[in-house]
């Protein structure tokens, strides 16, 4: 695996979506991709704040994706402020 120095940038990493009278709320997300051996993860965190019961996470990727292929980690650090 090579790491790079890593640089701030700048893309899209999906949207959310709820009913219209929904209040939802993300001042700030991170990601991560990583590629090896054919294999890409893609790690997402933000801060949504809301009932999660009334969104949904769009996430625009290549391909189909199978329902085994997708995970929820537990948040296990802090976003810096």
């Amino acid at each position: 695996m090579i790491i790079i120095d890593a640089k701030k940038v700048r893309s899209f990493c999906g949207f959310f979506v709820a009913k219209v009278d929904a209040e939802m709320f993300n001042n700030r997300s991170q990601v991560a991709i990583a590629h090896q051996d054919n294999q890409t993860t893609y790690s997402l965190a933000f801060d949504y704040k809301g009932e999660p019961e009334e969104f949904a996470l769009i996430l625009p990727v290549p391909v189909v994706l199978k329902k085994v292929s997708i995970q929820l980690l537990a948040v296990s650090y802090q976003m810096d402020e």
